[in-house]
């Protein structure tokens, strides 16, 4: 398979991926559990759209980008971001391992995001010393 889609496959993985973590929290709703944060008020801060943008819609936008783009600069910055989020989901991962032990298709799932972001960086980090044939 050509490099450029199996890239554009592991953001779109990693995208649904975070769709599903987020589905899997509030599995609770429909057993009974109150899921609210303590001492909020019902309103969404911004700062959590921001990173709801930025978790789980910009690998979508990546996936996109990579089927138009080859301009290197668009590589490092693909490059840059998903080695960002190995580091955060590895966090994520030993953080819900050690304190949501019951949690165990969050661990699951944050596992296989792990091992899809490593392919993900390893494959983005070879195309962007591969010389392309369209103009860059």
């Amino acid at each position: 398979m050509e490099t450029k889609f199996k890239i554009s496959i592991y953001w779109m993985l990693i995208g649904i991926c975070m769709i599903l973590h987020t589905q899997f929290s509030s599995m609770g709703l429909f057993f009974g559990a109150d899921i609210a944060m303590p001492d909020t008020t019902g309103v969404i801060p911004a700062n959590m759209y921001y990173f709801l943008v930025l978790s789980m819609v910009l690998p979508f936008i990546f996936a996109f980008l990579q089927l138009i783009l080859a301009a290197k600069w668009y590589k490092w910055v693909g490059f840059i971001w998903s080695a960002l989020l190995i580091l955060v989901n590895i966090f994520h991962f030993v953080e819900t391992i050690f304190k949501e032990h019951a949690h165990v298709d969050q661990g699951v799932l944050l596992l296989f995001v792990i091992v899809v972001n490593v392919f993900l960086c390893i494959d983005l980090y070879k195309s962007i010393g591969t010389k392309q044939k369209s103009a860059e």
